[in-house]
């Protein structure tokens, strides 16, 4: 796990790959590597936090003859395979890193080199024969890949901060982009807050050669909804191979030459992945669970963690989070985030990471178990607000982008809202739902859009800022195409969420887990909203913030957010949206250095 960063110019800026780099220190404090080509006109440069090959993982990354160079943020779970591959067939290496298999297969495959690649990543590639760049971002986009491209000069790196290094990027907001955070709590790729900055998309190239910049989709998950290989497999026979896979997937993600533990909520995607690991061997993983103070609404799920634990011999730690690890971390985090987010349950991932880090280097979590088996409550609820967007969006209407999950009246609040975002987000993504199977349909989108822009894009973050690499077994690629092409009602039915998955785990876990309630791993906003000293801190911050200042929001429009708020209970998620929003204005688009020790209340 590292953070890539890089850029292409015809003249030098001092200094400039260094302290992109430095920017970059959180994700790699172990090493860091530069190279510039012999003309001078690309500069890649890498911040590692070494997993693999400890002492000779050290990127650069070049093959033989030294005109393939890369920098790889992620990890290559089958590279040991690959690896025997291409020495067979005559390829000679240097390191014992996952890294180095990727040059290689360039050299024999070209733009296809991926195509055998099982792991998470974001990387840079550059060709000198041919002064070809690419940037690739994995299938599932686990890892970010950031970019600016202004037809002349690239900037690319993990994260937001080192591109706006760059002299020739502009800070101009997208004021689209922020349109639909505000509905969507999230910012879906390409776009970012920043204009000139994109999120390049998962299973996605960008190439960068004779002056222009072209893109290549080399994975997506919709040819698997849309032409079901396995729709005839019989329910045992798919659960089996799904056991088969969901083992294999655990196997291969163990490789590291430093220790893996793994958070465990209790929950049935973690503690499937804690069982699946430690079934066949005596690990002695460290296992970690977070709880709540003084949160009644959420769940203590410390026994259900606790239990699983000790049925696996693993060694099992908590942490508790309280109001005041928001009030405290709420700056740090949203520096650290780079975008608006909503998302409540950044600030709980940050905590149980950086508790995490303290005896791990590497972490596996159960994310994605949701989005890929059937877990949600809105895909078994004909009448909910999620469902009747997708149907609008099957009929490419505007009117979808309205029906998600947060119907606010945001003009009477925001003026810069674009209301023609709606139009553009109905247009991008309507032509996912071609598939009589509407329930497959729906999870495709949430893996496509929700899943990377949203859920995998902060546990990159929030583990990254603690310098801890996160992984994501269920998301094995294999197991992503064998389950899209599975009829829904393999997933979900009348009697229950997951149906096959927790078949397929059935031998490794309890009743008591396999069938508990679900809680989610967010934050109790809703209460905090509702009144109290976390409300007033939040109103107070914006009366006088940054947002204020610029002129984006007035006193009459926060005295009528107040009214809002009062009329309906669930509108209260309108603060917690526009207190995101003044964070990043304030500390990413005002550029403001690493907001250590500075509370929430402390901005006010």
């Amino acid at each position: 796990m590292c953070g890539i960063f890089g850029y292409t110019s015809a003249a030098e800026v001092p200094s400039l790959l260094e302290n992109m780099g430095q920017c970059l220190w959180h994700r790699g404090p172990d090493d860091v590597g530069y190279y510039t080509n012999s003309s001078n006109d690309v500069r890649l440069g890498l911040r590692r936090l070494s997993i693999i090959d400890l002492l000779g993982g050290h990127q650069p990354i070049s093959n033989e003859d030294e005109k393939i160079w890369i920098v790889c943020n992620g990890e290559i779970y089958n590279y040991i395979e690959l690896r025997d591959e291409l020495i067979k067939k005559g390829h000679h290496f240097h390191t014992h890193s996952d890294v180095e298999v990727l040059v290689h297969l360039y050299e024999d495959l070209g733009l296809d080199f991926l195509k055998d690649v099982n792991g998470m990543f974001g990387l840079a590639l550059y060709d000198s024969s041919s002064k070809r760049l690419i940037l690739a971002r994995d299938r599932m986009g686990i890892k970010p890949v950031y970019y600016a491209w202004n037809g002349k000069q690239l900037a690319f790196a993990s994260e937001i901060k080192p591109i706006l290094l760059c002299p020739w990027i502009g800070r101009d907001p997208d004021w689209q982009a922020i349109s639909t955070y505000l509905h969507m709590l999230y910012i879906f790729a390409p776009r970012t807050a920043f204009k000139q900055i994109k999120k390049l998309e998962a299973g996605t190239l960008a190439i960068i050669e004779n002056g222009s910049m072209t893109f290549r989709n080399y994975w997506d998950v919709m040819p698997f909804v849309c032409r079901p290989l396995h729709e005839s497999m019989s329910f045992e026979d798919a659960s089996d191979h799904l056991h088969f896979l969901l083992r294999d997937a655990c196997r291969l993600q163990l490789r590291s030459d430093v220790p893996v533990g793994a958070f465990l909520s209790g929950g049935v995607d973690s503690s499937a992945v804690v069982a699946l690991t430690n079934s066949n061997a005596s690990l002695n993983m460290d296992t970690f669970t977070i709880y709540w103070e003084n949160a009644a609404e959420k769940m203590d799920e410390r026994k259900f963690a606790t239990d699983v634990a000790a049925r696996y011999g693993c060694k099992h730690h908590e942490v508790k989070i309280s109001f005041d690890d928001f009030d405290r971390l709420l700056p740090l985090l949203a520096w650290h985030i780079e975008e608006p987010n909503a998302d409540g349950a950044y600030v709980p991932t940050y905590v149980i990471s950086r508790f995490a880090s303290e005896q791990c280097k590497v972490i596996l979590t159960g994310a994605g178990g949701d989005e890929l088996f059937a877990g949600y409550e809105w895909y078994s609820s004909p009448f909910s607000i999620k469902q009747l967007m997708i149907s609008i969006l099957c009929r490419q209407q505007s009117r979808a982008y309205y029906k998600r999950a947060f119907n606010f009246p945001w003009r009477l609040v925001f003026p810069m809202y674009e209301s023609n975002a709606a139009g553009n987000f109905a247009d991008s993504y309507s032509n996912m739902f071609v598939t009589p199977d509407k329930l497959n349909a729906e999870m495709a989108f949430d893996l496509k859009v929700w899943l990377p822009d949203d859920i995998l894009l902060l546990t990159d973050k929030m583990s990254m800022a603690t310098s801890l690499e996160a992984r994501v077994p269920l998301l094995d690629h294999r197991i992503v195409e064998f389950i899209a092409g599975l009829p829904s009602a393999y997933k979900m039915n009348s009697y229950d969420k997951k149906v096959i998955f927790k078949h397929a785990i059935s031998q490794y876990l309890p009743e008591s887990i396999l069938h508990r309630p679900k809680d989610g791993f967010g934050a109790p906003i809703n209460s905090w909203m509702q009144g109290g000293r976390f409300k007033e801190i939040c109103l107070e911050l914006l009366r006088h913030g940054e947002l204020m200042k610029a002129g984006l929001i007035h006193k009459r429009t926060i005295k009528r957010l107040c009214q809002l708020m009062y009329m309906r209970k669930s509108w209260v998620w309108a603060l917690w949206i526009l207190i995101n929003l003044e964070l990043w204005f304030r500390l990413v688009y005002n550029e403001t250095s690493r907001p250590d020790g500075i509370y929430l209340s402390d901005l006010r």
